[in-house]
């Protein structure tokens, strides 16, 4: 029988993956360019040696 919970859909769950795997592409493609703006500003900041120089050792 093929009734109750039961039940699955075999494929269903990789089927998801997909759709969630394209929808995840291509919202990345429609933002590349703030994404890679943005990424470029973080690397910046996180590296900069400047900043590590205002930092104060702990007492």
């Amino acid at each position: 029988m093929l009734s109750g919970s039961n039940y699955q859909v075999p494929g269903v769950g990789t089927l998801e993956i997909v759709i969630i795997l394209a929808v995840l592409l291509t919202i990345a493609l429609l933002f590349r360019k703030e994404i890679t703006t943005f990424t470029g500003n973080l690397f910046t900041k996180v590296f900069d040696e400047g900043f590590m120089e205002t930092i104060s050792p702990a007492p």
